[in-house]
């Protein structure tokens, strides 16, 4: 099953870089942006960066899914 998600020849589809980059970047939004906005206090900041966030993590997911239940 994990071997019909990751692609294990030596060329790599953008869809993967997509799927990585959607969950990487949505984890460092929620952690580190919408963190420091808390610290300083602006609401509107921290209520937008983890919207933000989630909204790459969970199109991330559905992309994954979308890969596993359609492969090729």
């Amino acid at each position: 099953m994990i071997s019909r998600c990751i692609n294990l020849s030596l060329e790599i589809g953008y869809y993967d870089y997509a799927v990585c980059l959607l969950l990487l970047s949505g984890v460092f939004v929620i952690r580190v942006d919408a963190a420091g906005y808390r610290l300083l206090r602006m609401h509107r900041e921290t209520k937008a960066a983890n919207i933000l966030g989630w909204t790459n993590i969970v199109l991330g997911c559905a992309l994954l899914l979308l890969q596993l239940a359609h492969p090729g």
